[in-house]
């Protein structure tokens, strides 16, 4: 914390939440430090050998007509333990070899080496040593002590140094097969990729493997921030990798920075937050946490610097998120934070980055960080962000969303790169907490027109002519749905019937923003057209009028979605969108902020009998994804006769 600065109490709020609030700077829980959770404190410092229970010989008859049987366990360029048995018949020596070759069943017989090579496994070595015992007649925790003695089963592995982000191991000339496999297993994920089928409309799945750890002849390189998982699954497999003395100082240079923050946090947590703070100290502080939007999740951010105390990386989806970040770091932290993105390149031991900035910058910034926080964290499967956090080396990862389920499934590779959800929440435990405002949300149905009808059904004529034509047509006819003209005096009304209303209109297309604007400001004058040309200190004024009323209908496209901090507003009303669930929650949750005796109101308008409605009705009940799964509400349906003939609509 920079010397001098100061950081800020919390007023009071004086809403309901108040009695949830709770004083968390006496509050203890376990906080992990980097080097144990990359296991450095326990890399081993002896030289161990190579060493794998390999090769065994068989029958040599002796002349004075006795049999031997010789099983050599030996190491490769290391010690060896040689056993030796004489039988009085070669039938008694067969059986003794079967039972060797039982142990050994599935390895190489190497003629030139007259020797049966097995590769070493927790599994092989117990085996060997109930074979040694039985067919030597020695006892078995005898043979055991001799076998550990020697480090026979033991097999080693060699840490070669640092490959960029990755930490290189080296096993000789190629890696155990079984041990591949299982690398394969548990570090190959799937990234699945939407295709759309020109034809039928249908969107299918596509899986593409991403491999977490490397393979390469002998060699296997393994990201740093996965290496507790790595060395593991070595020790399953009885590898004890040798770390040389200038790879274990590397590593603990880069795992013991810290940074000063407050000892005593200059705001109150909300009882679920600090839930939220230890499920994740529990879980080894890796996991994601979901709070739905308004519910406060920057706070459980901040509050994870503060108990980690280590540099921290902190990614966003816009450069206006990435500056209300920075806001609060020097507000509650007293730290002056680094920004990546948006015009800035400063890089500090708290530096917020926009996803694209951090990606762009990555060969930069990959060993710079402990601690991750991946804020909206559903955009990290994305093609350049989850390079990001595959080659930081943070050992910490924190992601924050509202919905990181993801209907294409990829918040699997979320979850298997940064953690699993160790804690959620739901809207109707905010409702009940105050933190967030009560909910009515209206389904408003109009049709096409006849003049829509016949323009779709050229379009589809279109369409059967050729893929190239087909996309073409298919995105006119989703245009055509989606600006239906039955909404915009639907629109026009809803704003008229609600003149003590903040609102906001969204759309999906900047045309249909302009139009609506325009229609709109003949009964309302105080309306705004906010889209992604209106940037800056532009947008600012146009929000600091909202929230003085000099504003009362800001109509908007994508561009407010997410990543901007909007002013508090009453009513919602969707024109059209993606079809996407995620979409439709973050739109509703810019009307949910708490205002004592506030009730948020919500219209969808979906033209009925067209693929709008199969949309809404997949972003309205996707299992776990959709608006009911989030919001636990079922709408009211109107249609837009009644909203256009009705005295009171809402």
């Amino acid at each position: 914390m920079e010397e001098g600065k100061k950081v800020e109490k919390v007023p009071s709020t004086g809403l309901p939440f108040e009695k949830w609030l709770i004083d968390v700077s006496e509050l203890e829980v376990p906080v992990p430090k980097p080097e144990e959770a990359l296991a450095i404190s326990e890399v081993p410092t002896i030289d161990w050998s190579f060493i794998k229970p390999s090769e065994t010989v068989f029958g040599e008859k002796e002349p004075k007509g006795r049999y031997v049987l010789t099983l050599e366990v030996k190491s490769i360029g290391g010690p060896k333990i040689v056993f030796q048995k004489s039988f009085s018949s070669w039938e008694e020596l067969s059986r003794a070899k079967d039972k060797v070759k039982n142990w050994v069943g599935g390895v190489t017989w190497y003629p030139g080496r007259k020797a049966w090579v097995v590769e070493s496994t927790k599994r092989m070595h117990d085996t060997a040593v109930q074979v040694i015992a039985d067919i030597f007649g020695v006892p078995e925790d005898i043979v055991r002590k001799i076998v550990e003695m020697h480090n026979i089963g033991a097999s080693q592995v060699k840490v070669v140094g640092f490959d960029g982000p990755y930490l290189v191991f080296e096993f000789g000339q190629w890696v155990p097969r079984q041990l591949y496999d299982e690398i394969q297993r548990r570090f190959t994920q799937t990234l699945y990729i939407p295709r759309v089928d020109v034809e039928t409309g249908k969107v299918s799945l596509e899986g593409r493997s991403i491999t977490l750890v490397k393979v390469r002849s002998g060699k296997v390189y393994v990201p740093i921030w996965l290496l507790p998982q790595f060395l593991k699954l070595l020790s399953e497999y009885r590898y004890y990798p040798v770390f040389p003395s200038e790879v274990t100082e590397k590593l603990k240079q880069l795992f013991t920075a810290r940074i000063e923050v407050p000892k005593k946090p200059p705001y109150r947590l909300l009882d679920y937050q600090w839930e939220a703070i230890k499920k994740w100290l529990e879980n080894g502080a890796r996991g994601t946490v979901v709070i739905p939007t308004g519910g406060g999740k920057t706070f459980v951010g901040i509050e994870a610097i503060r108990r980690l105390a280590v540099p921290t990386l902190i990614l966003v989806p816009t450069e206006e998120l990435m500056r209300q970040w920075a806001e609060k770091i020097r507000k509650y932290l007293g730290i002056e934070p680094g920004l990546l993105g948006g015009g800035h390149h400063e890089i500090k031991p708290i530096t917020v980055a926009t996803y694209h900035s951090a990606s762009k910058h990555i060969d930069e910034i990959w060993d710079k960080f402990l601690l991750i926080i991946a804020d909206e964290g559903h955009h990290l499967p994305a093609e350049t962000f989850k390079e990001v956090a595959l080659k930081c080396i943070a050992p910490y990862r924190l992601v924050l969303s509202a919905t990181p389920e993801r209907a294409d499934q990829n918040h699997e590779l979320i979850y298997s790169i940064c953690g699993p959800v160790v804690f959620k929440i739901s809207y109707p435990e905010l409702v009940e907490r105050g933190v967030v405002a009560p909910l009515q949300y209206y389904v408003v149905w109009g049709r096409l027109s006849s003049e829509e009808e016949k323009e779709i059904e050229k379009l589809l004529q279109e369409a059967r002519k050729g893929r190239r034509r087909g996309i073409s047509a298919l995105n006119k006819i989703r245009q055509i749905i989606a600006k239906a003209r039955w909404k915009i005096p639907v629109v026009v009304e809803l704003v008229r019937r609600n003149p003590g209303k903040r609102i906001f209109v969204f759309t999906q297309y900047v045309d249909q923003a302009e139009e609506l604007y325009r229609a709109i400001k003949e009964v309302e004058p105080k309306t705004a057209l906010v889209t992604g040309e209106i940037r800056g200190r532009e947008r600012e004024k146009l929000f600091n009028a909202f929230k003085r009323g000099d504003i009362r209908v800001i109509v908007t496209t994508t561009v407010l979605d997410e990543g901007v901090d909007v002013p508090d507003a009453d009513m919602a009303i969707i024109v059209s969108n993606s079809g996407q669930a995620r979409q439709m929650i973050q739109r509703v949750g810019r009307v949910i902020r708490a205002r004592p005796g506030k009730v948020a109101i919500v219209y969808d308008l979906v033209t009925k009998d067209t693929k709008e409605e199969m949309w809404w009705r997949n972003r309205m009940y996707e299992r776990g994804t959709g608006f009911y799964y989030v919001f636990k509400i079922e709408p009211r349906h109107l249609t837009a006769e009644e909203v256009m003939g009705r005295e009171q609509v809402s």
